[in-house]
């Protein structure tokens, strides 16, 4: 999965593990990412989004919010996602295949005290319900932004 995102056009890419983190560990060792592990992952999706989000620097314009399990997410619909979301300046850019919503997500900066308040297992999901009016949905022909692989 991070090999996509050392693909697309992406500054920084910042992996959370949580499951097996020293043998992911260990897999990306030789990668150009930061990585933190989040000792709670158990707890919540938005465990790791906070662990994640500590690592943005000052200076990043927007976060770019996938999950580990979406490998078929191609280095093409990032690099699209990223070009509406600098064009449109909308704070919030989300892939849509056949109408649903997949990943990753863009969220401008600005959004990350919303999205640090998140609790559970539910990552962004109610930032994007609070600016639904505001975000941009981008239709994709593929279904990789949906397609979960099992562990």
């Amino acid at each position: 999965m991070t090999d996509t995102f050392l693909a697309a056009n992406v500054d920084d890419i910042i992996v959370v593990l949580g499951h097996q983190a020293e043998r992911v560990r260990k897999d990306l060792q030789n990668s150009d990412v930061k990585i933190i592990v989040n000792p709670d992952y158990d707890k919540g999706l938005s465990k790791s989004l906070r662990c994640g989000l500590r690592l943005v620097s000052r200076d990043t314009a927007a976060v770019m919010l996938t999950l580990g399990n979406l490998p078929f997410i191609r280095p093409e619909i990032i690099d699209r996602l990223i070009r509406i979301y600098r064009k449109e300046k909308a704070p919030i850019v989300v892939p849509t295949f056949s109408r649903m919503r997949g990943h990753p997500v863009i969220f401008d900066t600005f959004l990350i005290p919303e999205l640090l308040r998140a609790r559970g297992n539910i990552g962004g999901r109610e930032v994007l319900r609070h600016h639904s009016r505001e975000l941009i949905q981008v239709e994709v022909e593929d279904a990789g932004i949906l397609t979960k692989k099992d562990r």
